[in-house]
């Protein structure tokens, strides 16, 4: 009685679609979609929307403009982790072979003895009970010394974080302090212009004052062109970086068909575990670039701003 509930246990439960439990998804082929950062701030400026001409935003933003390759990384990363939360799960894949009323008769005509044994090989193979790790493919064993490479730098990555983050918060406080100076240099100036009375107030002469707004504003676009060439080239050793660790993982993967051809559900784990740290990757590719676009943008902005505050003659 005992096994006769435990098999029809086992064949009623629902069947789930083997390929549920891999992502065939290339994430390099998206990375290589990720804009490289502006080559200057008119670029910038191009790929964003907000600021002044849309009074429901105070910055420039590039949301769309980046928003195909955001929405790609995302959708992978919900599969990813569905498919983890599936190999969590006990394994079913025997269910999707069985036709339930055959295997119903032929238990019946089993021995107590035979109707033992085959429930309990039933519930090992559906994931219930203890069983050995099966050998894996070459193939397979392959990509998962990928995946242990890749931890392995992903570990040294963070002994070096802190020196990386140094060095990435040095170049932007670099072009803070031009900025600053600029800024300085206009005050100064702006003490040396001639002023007009309007009235019981003064000013600075508007034609002059607004010469000397222009003279500031090159300098700042100046500056930040020349942090965004160092952005560029920061983005495109990070890439370099990517590419040369994650492509002989994706060039492994596609040859067992992202993990299909893997025997073992922690087999399949660890690859979907690989490919989520690719996902990462390309998600901190995807933002050096943005936050250098949208930061750029603001000063574009401020010359239109500037531009149209231009005295009359």
């Amino acid at each position: 009685m005992v096994c006769s509930l435990m098999i029809y246990l086992l064949l009623a439960l629902p069947v789930m679609a083997v390929a549920q439990d891999v992502v065939k998804v290339n994430i390099l082929e998206i990375a290589a979609k990720i804009p490289a950062p502006p080559k200057d701030v008119t670029d910038a400026f191009s790929r964003t929307t907000g600021g002044k001409d849309d009074p429901a935003h105070d910055q420039r933003k590039a949301d769309g403009f980046y928003k195909p390759v955001v929405d790609q990384l995302e959708s992978t990363n919900k599969q990813i982790q569905k498919a983890i939360e599936l190999l969590s799960k006990p394994q079913i894949d025997a269910a999707t072979q069985m036709d339930q009323k055959e295997m119903q008769k032929k238990f019946k005509s089993m021995s107590k003895e035979d109707q033992m044994k085959m429930a309990m090989e039933m519930s090992k193979t559906m994931g219930m009970g203890s069983t050995a790790m099966t050998p894996e493919s070459q193939s397979v064993m392959a990509a998962q010394q990928e995946c242990n490479r890749i931890n392995e730098e992903l570990g040294k990555d963070v002994q070096t974080w802190q020196a990386g983050h140094e060095a990435r918060e040095k170049m932007t406080n670099d072009r803070n302090a031009k900025h600053s100076e600029i800024q300085t240099w206009q005050e100064e100036q702006a003490k040396k212009l001639p002023q007009i009375n309007y009235g019981e107030m003064s000013g600075p002469e508007p034609k002059a004052d607004y010469e000397l707004r222009t003279k500031a504003m090159q300098k700042h676009l100046a500056t930040e062109n020349e942090f965004l060439k160092a952005v560029q080239k920061e983005w495109k050793a990070a890439w370099d970086k990517y590419n040369a660790r994650f492509s002989p993982l994706q060039d492994k993967l596609a040859k067992i068909r992202y993990g299909e051809d893997a025997k073992n559900p922690t087999t399949k784990r660890q690859l979907l575990t690989a490919q989520g740290q690719m996902v990462a990757s390309t998600g901190d590719l995807t933002e050096l670039s943005r936050n250098s676009t949208e930061g750029a943008a603001e000063w574009w902005q401020r010359k239109l701003d500037l531009e149209k505050r231009k005295p009359k003659d």
